[in-house]
C-alpha cells in the first residue's frame, strides 16, 4: 500500500495542510479511522468503502465525501482496489473555504457533491495522475478561499497544551467567546479539539519510541496520568491505547497517522 503526501500551492496553506494519495489493495478487514482534528474532502477513484454503523449495518458510501470534524472513530470497510485522493484541511481551513459554521457538520460524512456540487469530482475523476489531480484541486479550492481564521483561534491552536482559560486570556477575550469562535470556525471547542490532538500526539510518541511504556506516554504527551489516557481513549477511539495500536494496519493506520 502506498500513501503520499503533497502540499498545496503557497496561496492555499493556511487553510489546507496536505494533498494526499493512497493507493493499494484492501484486504476486506474493518479499520477504525481516529479523529485528529481536521476535516478533509476525500475522493475515491477506485470502489469507495463501505461504512459500518452503529447497529451492525454497512452503508455504501459516495465517490466523493465531505468529512466533518470528528469526536468518535468510524468504522470502514474498504474495498479490494484503493485509490483515494484526499484533502486535508487545516483545523480551521474547512470554514476559510466555506463559511458556514462548522459546528453544522461535526461528526457528519456528507456526498461531496452536495457541498461543491458534481463537476469538482469529475474533474478529479478525469484526472491523469497525481502531479493533474492537484492541479485540478489547487485551481478549485483557490476561487472558494475566503477571510482567513480569527487570530484569537490561530493563536490558541498553536498552544494546545495551555488550558483553555489561558489561551482565551492571553488571547485577550472571554473563555466563552473563545469557545464560540472554535465552534464556528473548527467545528469543536478548544477542549474536545485539544483532547484529539493529544491523543493523536501519544500515538505519534508510540511510533517514535516503540520500547517507551504507557505510563510514560501518557505523561511526554500531556495527560494527568495514564488512567486519564485511557479514558479519552476510551472515549474517542472506543479502546484503549494497546489495543488500538494493534487495530490500525493497512488503509486505517495510513488515514489515522498522527505524524500527518
Amino acid at each position: 500500500m502506498r500513501y503520499e503526501e503533497h502540499q498545496p500551492s503557497l496561496a492555499l496553506a493556511a487553510a489546507v495542510d496536505c494533498y494526499w494519495s493512497l493507493e493499494g489493495s484492501g484486504d476486506g478487514s474493518v479499520q477504525p479511522i481516529l479523529p485528529d482534528g481536521h476535516g478533509e474532502a476525500v475522493f475515491h477513484l477506485a470502489d469507495p468503502p463501505q461504512r459500518l454503523l452503529t447497529d451492525g449495518s454497512a452503508a455504501s458510501q459516495p465517490r466523493g465525501l465531505w468529512i466533518g470534524q470528528m469526536e468518535s472513530t468510524v468504522l470502514i470497510q474498504p474495498a479490494r482496489r484503493l485509490s483515494v485522493f484526499g484533502i486535508r484541511f487545516r483545523p480551521a481551513g474547512a470554514w476559510m473555504l466555506t463559511g458556514w459554521h462548522q459546528a453544522e457538520t461535526t461528526g457528519r460524512i456528507l456526498p461531496l457533491a452536495d457541498v461543491w456540487g458534481a463537476r469538482f469530482g469529475e474533474e478529479l475523476g478525469n484526472a491523469v495522475g497525481i502531479v493533474e489531480r492537484i492541479a485540478v484541486a489547487d485551481r478549485f479550492l483557490r476561487g472558494l478561499l475566503r477571510k482567513p481564521a480569527a487570530l484569537v483561534v490561530e493563536a490558541a491552536l498553536r498552544q494546545p497544551r495551555l488550558p483553555v482559560e489561558e489561551r482565551a486570556r492571553q488571547a485577550g477575550c472571554s473563555r466563552r467567546h473563545l469557545e464560540r469562535l472554535f465552534q464556528a470556525q473548527v467545528g469543536l471547542g478548544p477542549k474536545s479539539w485539544t483532547r484529539i490532538r493529544r491523543m493523536q500526539h501519544s500515538l505519534h510518541l508510540r511510533r517514535l519510541h516503540p520500547v517507551w511504556n504507557w505510563a510514560r506516554i501518557a505523561a511526554e504527551a500531556g495527560y494527568f496520568d495514564q488512567a486519564h489516557m485511557n479514558s479519552d481513549y476510551l472515549s474517542l477511539a472506543g479502546a484503549p491505547p494497546a489495543r488500538l495500536v494493534e487495530s490500525l494496519p493497512g488503509m486505517g493506520e495510513h488515514l489515522a497517522r498522527p505524524d500527518r
